[in-house]
């Protein structure tokens, strides 16, 4: 028979191999501590098997006899693995949880992918809307009555200009051909320069600069009077009596080709004497590039020299214009003459 102290080493685990043995009833009991495991919360003695099992004790204290049955007569192998099935029940099997995460995942990516097809169609059917009404429709379609002009001036022929923007009436605006339109302007002798800007959503504005005119000259016959601008060209031709009284009369002959040079310096001159000035010129020739002379409607004579240093000969002939004198030569602007 086992004391009460080593029934109490046996059931805690506690028992050394060299504890003695004994028999308890008509069963052997094998003292051999074996390894404990726990399952469940319960403790399960493993150890060597041969042609018995080991015993065990159950948490009541009950004792496992040679047949591995405790005295409820139930199997120790099967209670245990109804025990390892119990705790294991819960935990989801790795392969299975890794299949639907990725299933999940497939789902996922198709759906984005669907919503960005769906944009993308969605965003090529806007474009070729817009593409249409820009393009194509007469939505935005130029109107001859939304067609502005600035700066027409007074020698630029106003209805002239319309007609070449409103030969497009009825284009759509994006489609205008403002690049054609402006190098049509330019072209007109009045315009020095052109520009059009779309006006959404019918219209146009253009912009011109007109050509300065500065002399007058007058043809050989005497039956009419060319408007010349700073640069040579010859704005408009008007009655000689139509021709302003303001502008000097230029003595050199524009159609001859020898004059080439002579023209333009004397043109310009004129284009750089301030208005005060200006108004007094009657007229203005030249022999050569170097020598343009004018004659003040007072009839006295300028002797200009060149087209060089005119800021400087313009402000020194009008502080020479008080004294009184035939003839100014300002040619030398560091050095003026009078006489």
């Amino acid at each position: 028979m086992l004391s009460e102290e080593e029934l109490a080493a046996w059931s805690s685990g506690e028992w050394d191999d060299a504890a003695p043995t004994g028999q308890i009833g008509s069963r052997a009991l094998v003292t051999s501590a074996p390894a404990v495991r726990r399952v469940g919360g319960q403790s399960r003695r493993g150890g060597a098997r041969g042609d018995r099992h080991a015993r065990e004790a159950e948490p009541g204290g009950a004792l496992l006899g040679d047949d591995g049955r405790d005295e409820t007569g139930v199997d120790d192998a099967d209670a245990w693995s109804d025990a390892d099935a119990w705790s294991d029940a819960d935990v989801p099997a790795p392969v299975e949880t890794l299949q639907v995460r990725l299933q999940e995942k497939r789902r996922a990516r198709r759906r984005v992918a669907g919503v960005r097809i769906a944009a993308g169609v969605g965003v090529l059917a806007l474009l070729a809307g817009l593409g249409w009404v820009l393009l194509g429709s007469s939505w935005l379609a130029l109107r001859a009555e939304d067609v502005v002009v600035d700066g027409a001036g007074p020698y630029v022929d106003a209805p002239a200009v319309l007609a070449v923007v409103t030969a497009q009436e009825g284009e759509p605006l994006a489609r205008l051909d403002t690049a054609g339109i402006t190098a049509q302007l330019e072209a007109m002798p009045a315009v020095a320069e052109a520009s059009v800007v779309r006006s959404w959503p019918h219209g146009a504005t253009v912009t011109l600069v007109p050509r300065e005119v500065v002399a007058v000259s007058l043809g050989a016959d005497g039956s009419a009077a060319s408007l010349v601008a700073s640069d040579g060209v010859v704005v408009t031709t008007v009655d000689p009596d139509a021709a302003p009284e303001n502008l000097p009369r230029i003595t050199v002959d524009m159609t001859d080709p020898a004059s080439g040079s002579a023209v333009t310096a004397v043109l310009d001159v004129l284009a750089s004497l301030p208005p005060e000035l200006l108004g007094q010129v009657a007229q203005a020739g030249a022999t050569s590039q170097d020598d343009v002379t004018f004659t003040l409607t007072s009839g006295d004579t300028v002797r200009w020299g060149s087209a060089e240093e005119n800021a400087l000969k313009a402000q020194v002939l009008l502080t020479l214009l008080p004294v009184d004198a035939s003839t100014y030569d300002v040619s030398a602007p560091e050095a003026p003459l009078t006489r």
